[in-house]
């Protein structure tokens, strides 16, 4: 008889119900249920009284045909039961075989044996030994062959289970398929899986708890029995197994089910040290940001804030007089560095939006044309010289949040000014291609590092050369760029440029029109 799984169920993350009726294939093979264990008809006394009249049936067909009379070696008839008998039946029918065997021969085949009838003693004396031998070496073979497929069934089931923990990445997958391979095993009904927040739940006295089998009669008490899951003296949980009326487990079924338990304790100890790993990992990349973020504040903003506080102090200073033309030069200063301190603070700002999903893109036809029109607005007049605008004519309106674009532009334009030198330019390439719209942002200044073309998009980072310099920038303007280009269904990446510089490359999608007639019949359909 083989498994069936006709209803498998998890109560909830901790809890997971298996029952088992039938045949279960699992990954397109049977499992067996019946390994090791004899039918109805192998068991004592049954067994025995077939073996008997086995050995009946063959005497009275050997005195219906008179076969006796043609065959020297008629009595290898008889060992003939005696093999089926140890191959189907065991140990003890095949004995039983050997003895009814000699008997059946000695009374049917043999004369009654005299003093001096010495060769009939030897030929009886050796028919018993050898149908005793042979009976014996053929349970044994029998024995040795169910005991390999037992093995062998075990070893499949535990390499399933070995597979489902170290390749499964779910939790709650792989204790299902564990707890499905544990309700494979013949004695089980059913199989539970309690955890150790849920060990003392309120929940029904399982021992009182009855079967309903398929033809809808109600069974006998079911017995239960208790896998405790244990790691380092540690109890993790329980394995509670339903066994069907009558039936308990047997040693190499415990030992199974025992290694099953285990295989649920190392899943649950993976997990736990995978979610150890991954909290241990989020600290440490708080904590070098932390370091990173006050670091790189610590010399930003110290900057911005000194020159702000000298011009105040100098204006504040009624020892020395300023002319209007140095008080205008000092407002100025100041005015400038807090533009650049709101700057970093706004930085900062968007880029714990971003990651807190507070800044959801509102997305819209924007025109390519009036989005680089209201970004160069907010340059000055010098800047604006500097940056040379090549768009490809008749360009598509783009599916994206206009302002959460400008900041991006602004950002890179920002960039590419501030590391290129001043009388390099700065180029602004705008084309179709490929159902989207490509920006290009080229500029002349210290460029890439090799390697390091994705790394510029993390937050906090600054190339060597870029910290070593006298060059302002807290590393967290790209990472806001790639976020918002992202989150508003494009892509943006950056290059090495040929003879010097770097490339900034955004790609976004462009709004594709609907024809009427499509429009048209859509509708009509509809209404259809």
């Amino acid at each position: 008889m083989a498994l069936d799984l006709s209803s498998f169920r998890q109560d909830s993350e901790n809890t997971v119900s298996t029952t088992t009726h039938g045949v279960d294939k699992v990954k397109g093979r049977n499992i067996e249920k019946n390994v090791g264990r004899d039918r109805p008809w192998q068991r004592e006394p049954w067994a025995s009284v077939i073996s008997v009249a086995g050995i009946g049936l063959m005497s009275c067909l050997i005195s219906v045909s008179h076969v006796s009379t043609r065959l020297v070696n008629v009595s290898l008839l008889y060992l003939l039961v005696v093999v089926l008998c140890g191959s189907y039946l065991g140990r003890i029918p095949a004995l039983v075989s050997s003895i009814c065997g000699f008997i059946a021969f000695n009374l049917c085949l043999v004369e009654p044996i005299q003093l001096d009838a010495s060769s009939e003693c030897i030929a009886l004396a050796v028919f018993l030994i050898t149908a005793l031998v042979i009976g014996q070496l053929t349970a044994l073979l029998k024995a040795r062959a169910e005991e390999a497929e037992l093995r062998r069934s075990e070893m499949e089931i535990l390499a399933e289970a070995s597979w489902a923990v170290a390749s499964e990445p779910e939790r709650a997958k792989a204790l299902n398929k564990v707890m499905e391979l544990i309700s494979n095993i013949e004695p089980v009904e059913s199989a539970t899986l309690k955890l150790n927040n849920e060990l003392n739940s309120d929940r029904p006295d399982l021992k009182h708890r009855r079967e309903i089998d398929s033809e809808g009669n109600r069974s006998g008490p079911l017995l239960l029995q208790t896998f405790p899951i244990l790691l380092e003296d540690s109890k993790l949980g329980s394995v509670i197994l339903t066994l069907k009326p009558e039936r308990t487990l047997q040693y190499e079924e415990n030992r199974l089910v025992e290694s099953l338990v285990n295989h649920i304790a190392a899943l649950l100890e993976r997990d736990r040290l995978l979610k150890a790993e991954a909290k241990a990992g989020a600290l440490i990349e708080a904590d070098a940001l932390k370091t990173a973020l006050l670091s790189m504040v610590s010399h930003d903003f110290r900057s911005p804030l000194t020159t702000i506080k000298a011009s105040v102090s100098a204006l504040l200073d009624g020892a020395t007089p300023w002319d209007p033309e140095m008080q205008k030069n000092l407002l100025e200063a100041a005015d400038h560095e807090t533009d650049r301190l709101n700057k970093l603070v706004g930085n900062i700002l968007n880029l714990s939006k971003l990651e807190g999903g507070a800044w959801k893109p509102r997305r819209e036809p924007t025109a390519v044309s009036e989005l680089l029109s209201s970004v160069l607005s907010s340059f000055n007049d010098d800047e604006n010289e500097r940056i040379k605008l090549k768009l490809q004519e008749n360009l598509k309106d783009i599916f994206v949040d206009p302002v959460q674009m400008e900041q991006v532009l602004r950002n890179l334009l920002e960039n590419a000014l501030k590391y290129s030198p001043p009388e390099q330019s700065v180029e602004v390439l705008v084309e179709s291609l490929d159902r989207q719209i490509q920006f290009k942002i080229l500029d002349r200044g210290v460029g890439l590092p090799k390697g390091e073309e994705l790394r510029i998009f993390e937050k906090f980072y600054r190339a060597e050369p870029l910290v070593e310099s006298n060059i302002p920038g807290l590393g967290i303007g790209l990472a806001v760029c790639k976020g918002l280009v992202e989150a508003n269904g494009g892509h943006l990446t950056a290059y090495q440029r040929v003879g010097g510089g770097a490339v900034f490359q955004m790609s976004l999608d462009y709004v594709i029109e609907t024809l009427p007639t499509q429009s048209g019949s859509e509708n009509e359909s509809s209404s259809n």
